[in-house]
């Protein structure tokens, strides 16, 4: 600009000098040209001064004539006559000014690029603690960030759980979990055996009750033991029912004990569901027993002993053979009686007695003998225990053979320790025989 009026004012002084007459008229337009000439030569460009500018062209007068770098961008040198020395704004830092720094991105804000003009927001899940940061850091397990922009993560709340990171939302504690600790809400704890859990979000796992069980992990139940088990402990280590043993029984099912087998029944089995009815000649008067059996001293015996007997099932006790009786085996159900010309005149008895000399017994089951009427004998020395009878008739009925009549009409019970040849006998061995023969055989009116 300066320029152009020089050459402006020297076209027009040269014109207008030779029509000049005066002389002082003449220097003073030499002096004028001479400041004009002088001029450009003493005037000094403008410099920028200032940073985050430049000055493209030459000559400037104003510091206003300088160029900021721009939005994003920015230049430490001062007196910069390029663009080319602007440059970017680095990551976790803006420039939203012509003129203006760089500046650092604000906490829960991020610049992962260069030369930008603004910060970006943490996304969901993400927080920024610390500004100028390049990303924004992933909430922990445990902890959220449910909205943008976030500067910190907030912890899920109580019965809600998170295993990820970078996360914007908990989950719940499903059933068969719990959360044990309120301050650690990174998972949630699966029930053990023993245990379960029917709600959500809930502090701890509950035991199964008495009489359940549960041998699986995450449940949300417990199992009812079956018949012939139980379950006495609320545990959480209970994870198996226990079995009813031998004497026992339950019928039921999530029961937290066995009923035992009361007197005259046992059971011999474990996990049964009923006891067995002691059989007719056994008896068991204990409860709570495996087996029937009778008391004999300190000696168990299966069944009733002899000398009793047992003809009803489930009782507690033998009944005893009365008098005339007897009963030789065990666990019989009931008992014999004894033979004509035998007694017996205790209870509980193995065998019968004979009736002793000079008495007799015709019936049956009879507890005593019966004294022989006067002038008749009985008993070992005349061989017979049931009749009354003269001492020859005897002597002359075995003696001719009238033995195996008798025995050919059913005689009750003939025991013989010793024969002589051909079925005879003398009697000198009288002492070693004893006959018993059927009554019908005898004539009691015979001398």
């Amino acid at each position: 600009m300066v320029r152009k009026i020089k050459k402006q004012f020297l076209f027009f002084f040269f014109l207008s000098f030779p029509a000049a007459t005066d002389f002082c008229l003449f220097w003073f337009f030499s002096l004028f040209l001479l400041v004009l000439l002088v001029l450009p030569f003493s005037t000094s460009t403008i410099t920028c001064s200032a940073i985050n500018t430049f000055g493209a062209a030459t000559g400037m007068i104003t510091s206003g004539a300088c160029t900021g770098c721009g939005v994003g961008q920015f230049s430490n040198t001062l007196g910069s006559s390029s663009v080319a020395n602007c440059q970017k704004c680095g990551s976790g830092t803006f420039q939203n000014q012509v003129k203006g720094s760089c500046k650092e991105c604000a906490t829960s804000r991020y610049q992962d690029l260069t030369g930008k003009n603004n910060c970006k927001a943490c996304p969901l899940g993400r927080y920024s603690d610390l500004p100028a940061l390049e990303q924004c850091k992933e909430c922990l397990p445990g902890l959220i960030a449910a909205t943008t922009a976030r500067s910190i993560c907030v912890s899920c709340a109580d019965g809600k759980y998170m295993t990820e990171k970078g996360k914007s939302a908990c989950l719940d504690c499903e059933v068969g979990r719990s959360y044990p600790d309120p301050g650690n809400k990174n998972f949630c704890l699966t029930c053990i055996g023993g245990k379960f859990q029917d709600q959500r979000m809930q502090r701890t796992c509950k035991s199964c009750p008495i009489g359940f069980i549960q041998f699986n992990e995450e449940s949300i139940a417990c199992i009812a033991c079956e018949v012939g088990r139980y379950q006495d402990l609320p545990r959480q280590d209970v994870v198996q029912c226990k079995a009813c043993q031998p004497g026992q029984y339950q019928h039921e099912e999530s029961q937290n004990n066995c009923n035992v087998c009361p007197s005259g029944w046992y059971q011999p089995d474990s996990v049964t569901t009923a006891c067995l009815k002691c059989p007719v000649g056994y008896v068991q008067p204990s409860t709570s027993e495996n087996a029937c059996f009778t008391i004999d001293g300190s000696i168990k015996i299966n069944g009733c002993q002899a000398g009793t007997y047992q003809n009803e099932e489930a009782k507690t006790s033998c009944k005893n053979c009365p008098q005339g009786w007897k009963n030789e085996e065990p666990k019989e159900v009931e008992c014999a009686s004894c033979l004509a010309g035998q007694h017996q005149s205790s209870v509980a008895e193995i065998t019968c007695n004979f009736c002793p000399q000079g008495r007799h017994n015709a019936n049956v089951g009879r507890p005593n003998c019966d004294a022989c009427p006067s002038g008749r004998v009985s008993g070992t020395l005349l061989f017979v225990v049931y009749g009354c009878c003269c001492f020859f008739y005897f002597y002359f009925y075995f003696y001719f053979g009238k033995y195996k009549k008798a025995k050919k009409k059913q005689a009750e019970r003939v025991v013989v320790n010793e024969y002589r040849s051909q079925n005879k006998f003398s009697l000198s061995n009288y002492s070693q025989i004893i006959f018993t023969v059927p009554r019908s055989t005898w004539n009691s009116d015979r001398t």
